[in-house]
C-alpha cells in the first residue's frame, strides 16, 4: 500500500479507490465551469472598455482625439480577450490550468493533480 499526497490510500497497482474516483471527476466537471466563468469575467471587462470609450467619444469634441481614443480602448480590449483565452487554452499543464484559473474565483481550492498522486513511504 502507497500513500498520496492527499492521503488517499492506492492498492498495489497504483489505483485510487472508487470513492476517490467518484471526487476526482467532481473536480473534473468544475474545471470547464471555471474556465466560462473566467471567459465571462473577461468579456465582461471587455463590454466595460467599450461603453467607457463610447461615453469619451461622445463627450469628447475634437474628433481627432475621439478617434486616438477609440483606437486605444479598442486595442486594449482586444489583446485582453485574445491573450486570456489564448492563455487558458494553450497551457498544456493541468496543474497550471487548475491554479490560474480556480484562484481568479473566489471560494474555490486548487485541486492537486492526479499525476503527482503517488509518493514513496519514508
Amino acid at each position: 500500500m502507497r500513500v498520496g499526497f492527499d492521503r488517499t490510500v492506492f492498492d498495489k497497482h497504483g489505483s485510487a479507490s472508487a470513492k476517490k474516483r467518484k471526487r476526482d471527476i467532481h473536480y473534473r466537471s468544475a474545471l470547464p465551469i471555471a474556465v466560462a466563468t473566467t471567459a465571462m469575467m473577461v468579456e465582461g471587462l471587455v463590454a466595460v472598455a467599450v461603453v467607457a470609450q463610447v461615453v469619451i467619444t461622445v463627450i469628447t469634441v475634437d474628433m481627432d482625439t475621439a478617434v486616438v481614443i477609440m483606437l486605444v480602448v479598442m486595442t486594449v480590449a482586444l489583446v485582453v480577450k485574445t491573450v486570456t483565452t489564448a492563455a487558458l487554452l494553450m497551457m498544456q499543464s493541468t496543474v497550471t490550468l487548475d491554479a490560474v484559473v480556480l484562484s481568479l474565483l473566489p471560494n474555490y481550492t486548487i485541486i492537486p493533480s492526479s499525476h503527482n498522486r503517488v509518493l514513496k513511504k519514508p
